[in-house]
């Protein structure tokens, strides 16, 4: 923290140098370059207010309501599967969550039905627009269902 002041006053010197550099008078060139901003600012906001696409207030409902359960998957010793879904999006979330990570990411319904062929305890975390592609490909207990997700076992684990 003691680093920010000093950054802040050499960002602001290494600024003045440059703009006494580009420009022979300063005070026209930072009106000039507020006004851009502003403009841009502004013509920013208009987009996002205007364009049809609303951003939820309530970010990763899903994965804060499977968090208990992926705690207790995670803690019985299943292996953490996440069915084409990027590493970065699930994980921040479930880390945060409930402490585990779906470590594994396969992409096709092969990898997963070859997963799932084992007796070794295994969860998938499959988007709800896939899974009725994958519903009847392997044996499974669904443990949870949500808005976007559907996480599903091969083994039984104690939720109480």
């Amino acid at each position: 923290m003691p680093a920010f002041p000093a950054l802040a006053i050499m960002g602001a010197v290494g600024i003045h140098f440059l703009i006494e550099k580009f420009s022979k008078n300063s005070i026209q060139f930072f009106g000039k370059t507020v006004r851009i901003v502003c403009f841009m600012v502004v013509i920013f906001n208009l987009l996002a207010v205007g364009t049809p696409i609303r951003l939820s207030m309530q970010r990763e409902v899903d994965m804060r309501e499977f968090s208990p359960y992926t705690r207790v998957l995670g803690d019985n010793g299943f292996k953490l599967i996440a069915y084409r879904l990027d590493f970065i999006s699930v994980n921040n979330a479930s880390l945060f969550y409930s402490d585990y990570a779906y470590d594994h990411v396969v992409s096709n319904v092969e990898k997963l039905v070859q997963e799932f062929s084992d007796s070794a305890p295994k969860a998938a975390l499959i988007p709800l627009d896939l899974f009725p592609e994958v519903r009847n490909r392997f044996i499974h207990k669904i443990v949870k269902e949500g808005n976007d997700f559907v996480l599903v076992s091969n083994h039984e684990a104690d939720f109480s």
